[in-house]
């Protein structure tokens, strides 16, 4: 949705954010993951209180993981947005009913039922984009080429401020442990990072078509409408209901980081055993701050 709705406003240069977010797994790839596998450690705030002592520890764990506390707000918009296109509701509506849904989805499963569903929005998702651009292909364009005259000093800004956040980034940090040896993570890396870039460039170039068939106040809209614009009743209906449940599963996957982050915190401060009931606790509250940035700050991208 955000990608789209960047290249619906600046064109090809609108896959700059997922260029950059690809370019820091590259340096992940070629530098670090060797490093953080014999390290072992599986979040950004624990490797750097193992070299730089706790107060810095601590101060990474709060910045990462409020950092992906708005990036969860951010997928949770998104679901939002396809919400809005689907029924017609208000975005504050959207928002809220979006947030019940992640509770309900989310308190109840762990990582692998996570993991699972990811994988088949992830192939949803794919088709219903593919389709999407197919069908793009036919109506005649009625509005003026897409404005691609980005300043350079945007693109550089926002590459060097993203592509770090990869590198540090919990959920990355978490995967790459996860895997079962080195030449996985190397071949699971490449593919994000082809993923990133070649999807990126493509999410653009559909949002800078769009802007030559559908007109819309509000950019992030861009993706709902063309959907609704090229694609059969059915099969647009069908796709938004996808790019919502993709949006919200990509939500499920940060609140699970957010809450590790935040549980692994606590119980070194407070010393508190593991239990079940408190991980959904500060799941929920995660949650519920996500769920109330992303109605009050929609385009919270």
């Amino acid at each position: 949705v955000g990608v789209v709705g960047e290249g619906y406003t600046f064109g090809w240069p609108g896959a700059t954010l997922d260029v950059a977010l690809g370019l820091g797994f590259v340096v992940l790839l070629l530098w670090l993951l060797p490093r953080l596998r014999a390290e072992g450690h599986a979040s950004v705030g624990a490797l750097i209180r193992h070299h730089y002592g706790e107060a810095a520890g601590f101060v990474a764990a709060v910045t990462a993981g409020g950092a992906w506390l708005i990036l969860l707000a951010a997928f949770l918009a998104s679901a939002a947005t396809a919400l809005v296109g689907l029924m017609g509701w208000s975005e504050t509506a959207a928002g809220l009913v979006t947030l019940g849904a992640l509770l309900v989805y989310a308190l109840p499963g762990g990582m692998r039922a996570v993991a699972a569903s990811n994988l088949v929005q992830l192939a949803a998702l794919g088709a219903v984009l593919i389709w999407t651009a197919v069908a793009t292909l036919g109506p005649t364009p009625t509005g003026p080429a897409t404005d691609v005259s980005v300043p350079i000093g945007y693109l550089l800004a926002v590459t060097l401020l993203s592509a770090p956040t990869t590198v540090v980034a919990p959920d990355v940090m978490l995967g790459v442990m996860s895997l079962a040896d080195s030449r996985s993570a190397r071949r699971t890396l490449g593919f994000v990072i082809a993923s990133l870039v070649v999807g990126g460039l493509g999410l653009a170039l559909l949002g800078a078509r769009a802007a030559r068939l559908v007109s819309v106040a509000n950019s992030e809209q861009a993706l709902p409408a063309l959907i609704e614009t090229v694609l059969p009743h059915v099969g647009a209906s069908g796709g938004l209901v996808v790019l919502f449940g993709a949006s919200l599963a990509g939500a499920v996957s940060e609140l699970v980081v957010c809450t590790f982050i935040f549980r692994e915190e606590l119980a070194r401060r407070t010393g508190a055993s593991e239990s079940l009931a408190r991980a959904r606790a500060i799941m929920g509250a995660a949650a519920l701050l996500a769920g109330a940035l992303a109605v009050l700050r929609p385009q919270v991208v």
